[in-house]
């Protein structure tokens, strides 16, 4: 008896039927109940479907296959021995033996692939930002779901195939099912476009992923630009306000200092007295107090003490008293004077020469 399958491969689709196909010669006419079906797993042989006596018998079935399986009962006069396999899994992948036997026997063999489509792959870039010419990128390409392991094809923006520097790798889940990852590693170039092909060798080409690298990405970061800025005019307006608050302290200090320091002259630490309108440092000039009665013979040495307790009278008021020359060191202390409307001006010489820690 002659048993026919086909030639090439069957090719199922994950979680779809799957017909195989199998036919054989009979003599007419044929009774059923002297047809025998068995469709077993070549290599195991172990039970997917078994006829025979007029019925189904599945007592030997293997689990796996368990009301998966059904023959085209109202076929079988004419020839037709095929089995339909429902809701095909990656493990139902392989060779599969039709035997049939009418008085005489028969078999063949026929193989069963089982392929799955790739979800769209993803190009991913890294690093991502930050980038110029010359750097070093790792283009990632992944797609996952799909069944048997697939080609990747990389090709640059000339579609030239980059072979050096891929990696791909293929990791399974609980359904048997591909995820793919592939890695290529370029010098970065300006503008540059890099795609990623995927080739389902079942399926034929059903997978297709580029990117392109412009100009912009490898361009300083407009958000690290603004922040740098912004920064820059902080640290400004920052380094602006403390020198202004360091001049305003400056200054208070030195007019504190200048208020409370005495001056060369005598004027500042006695603000009371007059400056005569022809002063000149180092120069003697006669100041004349009321009360005194006299122009005296020497000169009269302040000291710091006797200014501080407020000893000499404090308003002063130039006369024509006679010059003196000569210095002395005697000190003579001045006593208060007294309001009256008659009093005669005496006449004091000071020396007008700087005010130290012993005098002026």
């Amino acid at each position: 008896m002659e048993v026919q399958v086909p030639e090439q491969p069957v090719v199922a689709l994950h979680g779809r039927d799957a017909l195989l196909n199998c036919s054989f010669n009979h003599p007419n006419p044929m009774n059923l109940s002297d047809l025998s079906i068995f469709w077993l797993l070549t290599d195991t042989k172990r039970s997917v479907h078994d006829y025979w006596g007029g019925k189904d018998q599945l007592v030997d079935q293997a689990e796996s296959f368990a009301n998966r399986t059904s023959l085209f009962h109202s076929q079988l006069g004419l020839g037709n021995a095929s089995l339909l396999l429902s809701r095909v899994v990656v493990a139902d992948e392989g060779s599969y033996t039709c035997f049939v036997r009418v008085q005489e026997h028969g078999s063949a063999a026929l193989l069963l692939q089982v392929a799955a489509p790739y979800s769209k792959p993803v190009v991913t870039l890294k690093p991502e930002s930050n980038l110029r010419p010359g750097d070093n990128v790792t283009l990632t390409c992944v797609a996952y779901g799909g069944y048997p392991e697939a080609g990747v094809i990389w090709q640059d923006g000339s579609e030239r195939n980059l072979t050096d520097n891929i990696a791909t790798s293929v990791v399974a889940n609980e359904e048997g099912l591909f995820t793919m990852t592939s890695t290529l590693t370029v010098v970065l170039e300006p503008n540059s476009n890099y795609s990623c092909r995927l080739i389902n060798p079942l399926l034929g080409d059903e997978g297709f992923a580029f990117v392109t690298i412009t100009g912009q990405n490898i361009g300083f970061p407009p958000v690290a630009l603004w922040v740098t800025i912004g920064l820059a005019v902080c640290l400004l307006v920052l380094l602006i306000a403390l020198a202004a608050v360091c001049r305003r302290k400056i200054k208070e200090s030195c007019e504190e200092a200048r208020r409370e320091a005495p001056t060369d002259n005598g004027f500042s630490v006695f603000p009371q007295l007059k400056r005569p309108r022809n002063w000149k440092k180092g120069s003697q000039r006669q100041i004349c107090a009321a009360r005194s009665r006299r122009c005296p013979s020497t000169p009269v040495r302040l000291n710091r003490s006797d200014l501080a307790k407020r000893a000499w009278q404090r308003r002063i008021e130039l006369g024509n008293c006679t010059p003196v020359s000569g210095r002395h060191d005697t000190t003579e202390k001045l006593r208060p004077t007294q309001q009256s409307s008659n009093a005669l001006e005496d006449i004091v010489s000071l020396e007008a020469m700087g005010v130290g820690p012993d005098g002026v």
